[in-house]
Order: structure tokens, then C-alpha cells, then sequence
């Protein structure tokens, strides 16, 4: 909402005619006309014009309750850090998602690899090569138990 200075103020309460509305409601004047012609938001009518009360004004901002504009104000902001922290928790949620894939894809790989190593060791090998063979496959099985775990 644009903050503008009332146009006209007559026993101590502002007042703005449509030309206001317009820039703060950022509508047309036919909309705002009609919301004033419906009730919609509640305005004096004076001659030709029509004078809507500030009070008036932020009630209709408000959904029809009338809140000073300190606690309007605290409203929008409670709004959007409820907003933005909706939006951190779907983006760990998603950055949790993508360590997960990237995770189970290396233990995919070290498992394969331990598959390559197993298969081509159809002949004796020294005790260091089945100890190394061992060692890559349980740390891929342990790998893939903590990525499990998230």
C-alpha cells in the first residue's frame, strides 16, 4: 500500500476521495467507484464526490476489522515470515533430497566398484588385496545405512 497524505481533513479525521484510492489500492477508478457504490468500502457522498475516512480505508485493507496500522503493520510481517520460513523448510527438505541422491549414487559406484574387484579376483590374492576388497565393501554397506538414516 502507498502511503500518501490524506486529501482533505475536517474535524480532526482524514479523508481521501477516489483520485487517493486509486493510487493506493492501485485500481481503477470504475473499480473503486463501484466498491463505494457497493458498500464495499464505506464512504460519504458529498455532491459528486465521495470522501472515504482513513479509519474506513485501513478497515477494508483489513478484510473488514479495523486494526491501527502499527498492528496491520505486525500482521503483514507476521505473514511473511511465516511465508519465508514455509519456504526454508521446503528448501532444506529439498537440499536433503539432493544429498540423498548424490549419496546413493557414490554407493552405487563404491558397490560396483567392490563387484569389479570381487569378480576379477578369481585367482589367489595376497591377504592385503581380500582385506582392501572387504574394507570398500563395508564401507559402501555403511555409507548406504547412514544415507538410509537421513
Amino acid at each position: 500500500m502507498e502511503r500518501m497524505p490524506p486529501t482533505k481533513i475536517f474535524q480532526g479525521k482524514k479523508y481521501f476521495i477516489v483520485e487517493d484510492l486509486v493510487k493506493i489500492l492501485n485500481l481503477t477508478p470504475l473499480s473503486v467507484r463501484e466498491y463505494l457504490k457497493k458498500g464495499k468500502i464505506k464512504a460519504i457522498k458529498v455532491g459528486m464526490r465521495y470522501y472515504v475516512a482513513e479509519k474506513e480505508l485501513i478497515k477494508f485493507l483489513n478484510g473488514g476489522r479495523f486494526t491501527k496500522p502499527d498492528e496491520f503493520a505486525s500482521q503483514v510481517n507476521e505473514a511473511i515470515r511465516r511465508t519465508f520460513e514455509a519456504n526454508v523448510e521446503w528448501l532444506a527438505f529439498r537440499v536433503k533430497e539432493l544429498i540423498i541422491a548424490d549419496l546413493t549414487k557414490n554407493i552405487i559406484e563404491q558397490l560396483k566398484k567392490a563387484n569389479q574387484i570381487n569378480v576379477r579376483s578369481t585367482e589367489f590374492e595376497s591377504e592385503e588385496k581380500t582385506a582392501e576388497r572387504i574394507r570398500e565393501t563395508e564401507k559402501a554397506k555403511k555409507d548406504f545405512e547412514e544415507a538410509k538414516k537421513l
